[in-house]
């Protein structure tokens, strides 16, 4: 009996030191991924912060380098699921959860126009100071060469946003009272990550998703374990995983497509009801764009992410061409920067504060085009 009782206990001291030791391999694993894969993000930081283009000064991005997305962070809002934390400092400031634009009108002049502007993170403009975001430099080309009126832009973008939050944004606007006369959105490299690539309806899509609380215990643990771990992480190349069958990436293209269409159908009645204007923008990237590019944009090619998303964005790309957005509020600005020399593009999509005033100058020019201003304009 007694010898029973010491081998059973044995072999329960073995078991628990296996399961230590096995914890403890896991850890060591787990840590030694984490610590590549923070490597490998700060590998790209250095390069952008060494090779890219100052933008005005040397001092542009000192404050704009001190946000972080997870500090503040995004905070939860309803309906459109998620907004920027405030910040508040000499040159980059987020209000009400949405970047601050600098508008430069005239305090004589008594005629306002209100222009709302929607977009993820390259509306956002992190990389710029408030007075050289996008809507900023919109801003200032309109006013300067208004005769009677004020521009007056919001910027309601944040990084991460789809066309579809957006459009839900708007709408929660628009019952708030908030009536704009000119709406614009601008989008592209979000929905093409997230509803093909990704094939998930937007960014954050595990956090906010609270079905699988009904799914089996053990189903929910290897999906928690999956979804955190590092070592699952590294295998799958950095964190997310891409699709790359053809004929899955076109099904979710015309899907996709789909979607921006109705959204830009659904956008135009609500123009007509509430009496304001609207333009959809498709924005560059450097997998569209013609323009020479510089060394370190040659070197943006070879990012992974890059590699992973180019097959869809290019699909997606050709989708468009051959089955064109039939609206003349529709834009394509992929080819903003052909004639840009300088280095514009810092990753896939971000440009600075010089791709910032190109793409603005565009926005204005379709603006002026489209006899915004009548002859309010010089």
């Amino acid at each position: 009996m007694n010898n029973r009782l010491e081998k059973i206990k044995s072999i329960c001291f073995n078991g628990v030191i296996i399961i230590l030791i096995t914890i403890l391999l896991i850890s060591l694993l787990e840590i030694g991924a984490k610590i590549i894969l923070i490597s490998r993000v700060s590998k790209e930081k250095v390069k952008i912060e060494k090779k890219q283009n100052i933008n005005r000064s040397n001092e542009d991005d000192q404050e704009a380098s001190k946000y972080k997305m997870g500090k503040p962070g995004l905070v939860y809002e309803p309906y459109f699921l998620f907004k920027h934390g405030d910040v508040e400092s000499k040159s980059f400031n987020i209000e009400n959860g949405f970047r601050k634009t600098i508008n430069k009108i005239d305090s004589n002049t008594a005629l306002n126009m209100n222009i709302f502007m929607f977009g993820g993170s390259t509306m956002f403009c992190q990389s710029s100071k408030d007075q050289y975001t996008i809507p900023s430099v919109v801003s200032d080309l309109l006013n300067k060469n208004s005769d009677s009126l004020n521009f007056i832009i919001n910027n309601y973008s944040a990084g991460g946003y789809l066309n579809d939050q957006e459009v839900i944004l708007m709408v929660r606007l628009l019952m708030e009272g908030k009536i704009p006369d000119i709406v614009i959105f601008y989008d592209g490299v979000n929905d093409v990550i997230n509803k093909v690539s990704r094939g998930q309806p937007h960014y954050l899509y595990r956090s906010f998703d609270r079905s699988e609380k009904y799914a089996p215990f053990f189903l929910r643990l290897i999906n928690a374990i999956s979804s955190r771990s590092s070592i699952v992480k590294l295998i799958r190349g950095g964190g997310e995983v891409y699709a790359s069958d053809k004929n899955v990436l076109k099904q979710r293209i015309e899907k996709m497509m789909s979607d921006y269409t109705n959204n830009i159908e659904f956008v135009k009645k609500l123009s007509e009801s509430f009496g304001f204007d609207y333009y959809f923008l498709w924005q560059p990237n450097i997998l569209t764009t013609k323009k020479k590019l510089t060394d370190f944009e040659l070197s943006i090619l070879q990012n992974d992410q890059t590699k992973q998303i180019k097959q869809a964005y290019l699909l997606a790309q050709n989708y468009l061409l051959e089955s064109p957005i039939i609206d003349k509020k529709f834009f394509d600005l992929t080819n903003v920067f052909d004639n840009t020399d300088e280095t514009v593009l810092m990753d896939f999509a971000h440009v600075n504060s010089i791709g910032h005033e190109v793409v603005a100058n565009r926005i204005y020019n379709i603006l002026v085009n489209m006899k915004l201003s009548g002859n309010t304009t010089k």
